[in-house]
């Protein structure tokens, strides 16, 4: 359940967990997770108290320290604990296995807590209940909210409940505190952190870009993968280098680390690379043409030889050629079901471009979309904002598998909305810009 601040989420995951209190016939361990324990403590409180209000308390414990667990003991033997999700490792390490699980501030968990805690939920019949606020409107909550709302095979359900459901606190919708509050919220935010409902980006460049389909939570530099190389798109504003090893054979990718700065030089960015622990398993790579140019002493491509003796292809490559190149990586290979790019976590800089994630710089949604019309609807073509590692990631791609082959021109109203429409080899549209 995700709701807006003070809709009264947290009363509701007592009461859901206080509800299968009489349905378990034997002692059993219930989980009160969140990304701390500090915020695992409203829903425990209240559990707390409708437990003591029922004559059920055995024990409990409520340490001052609220970076402590808390704990509370039933007459019938059942016991409630707090939990921890920093180190998502010890979720799964807890050698519990729980009868019941509520996730608390579900918004504010790691991916890889979230799979951790799925894992301790399938061990023996277990329920669990999920609430929160939208932090972002993207990412893994979001494609796991989507899901809920419809029939699944998993038997997840997903509602919002809005800040002014709480009739303790709010006459309504129009009660003036909100409104007050509403000058603090563009529409987005108000959206998320008022109504409850997820307000993600629209006109993504990329739309088919998944989270849970395309970022792997333990993906690493492997050796046995062969080299690393790095693409790059250098600017003070955004400077942006992946890191990528290769599967030539079976044409895979694997992005295993990012730096995502602003303010740098290439002299700092460089000096950040060979700190990394596998730098001298750098091979090569790609840069952005544009680095070529002399905007000062050396340009930026001239820095990158000189300090690191690597070799950087670089060449024009139009717009729409660099999108449909990193396309048909993330589209699903039908041999094998899966697609051919994955992403590892660390890159939030791309996956905020791709519209998963927020800006690891502002915080903020900044995602790579296209140009909206004056009737609302987008165009076809791109802004060019919100897209260093994206751009850097299609300068890779086409310089190590070459540009996209095909009897003729994508129509690119097709392309973009999705239709299945094919190819006509009759209609050519100009080139947009190139990649600078």
């Amino acid at each position: 359940m995700m709701g807006g601040e003070g809709s009264g989420k947290s009363f509701h995951g007592a009461m859901y967990a206080l509800n299968f209190l009489a349905e378990v016939e034997v002692p059993g361990h219930f989980m009160i997770i969140a990304d701390s324990y500090m915020e695992c403590r409203m829903e425990f409180k209240y559990l707390l108290d409708f437990i003591q209000r029922l004559g059920l308390l055995k024990s409990y414990r409520l340490p001052e320290d609220k970076d402590e667990p808390c704990s509370i003991t039933t007459t019938t033997g059942q016991e409630f604990q707090t939990y921890s999700g920093k180190d998502p490792t010890k979720i799964s390490g807890t050698g519990i296995t729980p009868r019941g699980i509520v996730v608390c501030e579900v918004g504010r968990l790691q991916s890889e807590t979230w799979g951790r805690v799925l894992g301790r939920a399938m061990r023996i019949p277990c329920w669990m209940w999920a609430s929160g606020s939208w932090e972002v409107s993207t990412g893994w909550l979001n494609e796991f909210w989507k899901m809920g709302q419809d029939t699944n095979a998993t038997g997840l359900k997903s509602w919002s409940i809005p800040t002014y459901s709480n009739i303790h606190l709010y006459s309504g919708r129009d009660d003036p505190k909100l409104l007050v509050g509403r000058l603090g919220y563009d529409e987005q935010r108000w959206t998320e952190r008022v109504e409850g409902r997820p307000s993600p980006p629209e006109g993504l460049v990329y739309k088919d870009f998944q989270y849970r389909t395309h970022v792997v939570e333990t993906l690493e530099y492997d050796k046995k993968k062969g080299p690393i190389y790095v693409a790059i798109d250098p600017g003070y504003a955004v400077y942006s280098v992946l890191f990528l090893q290769v599967d030539e054979e079976k044409g895979l990718v694997w992005i295993v680390d990012e730096i995502y700065q602003t303010g740098e030089t290439s002299e700092g960015i460089i000096r950040k690379c060979k700190v990394k622990p596998w730098w001298d398993k750098v091979a090569g790579g790609a840069i952005d043409i544009a680095s070529t140019q002399h905007h000062a002493d050396r340009s930026a491509e001239e820095v990158w030889r000189a300090q690191t003796s690597l070799s950087l292809d670089y060449q024009k490559i139009a717009v729409e050629d660099g999108i449909e190149r990193v396309m048909t990586f993330l589209q699903f290979n039908p041999k094998t079901g899966q697609p051919s790019l994955f992403v590892s976590p660390k890159c939030q800089g791309l996956l905020s471009e791709m519209g998963t994630a927020p800006s690891p710089i502002t915080g903020k949604s900044l995602s790579y979309r296209h140009a909206r019309n004056k009737d609302g609807t987008f165009s076809n073509q791109p802004i060019q904002q919100n897209n260093h590692s994206c751009t850097a990631l299609a300068y890779f791609l086409v310089s190590h598998f070459g540009f996209v082959m095909r009897p003729g021109k994508l129509l690119p109203e097709n392309y973009l909305e999705g239709k299945d429409e094919g190819w006509s080899p009759n209609i050519a549209f100009p080139r947009l810009t190139y990649m600078e």
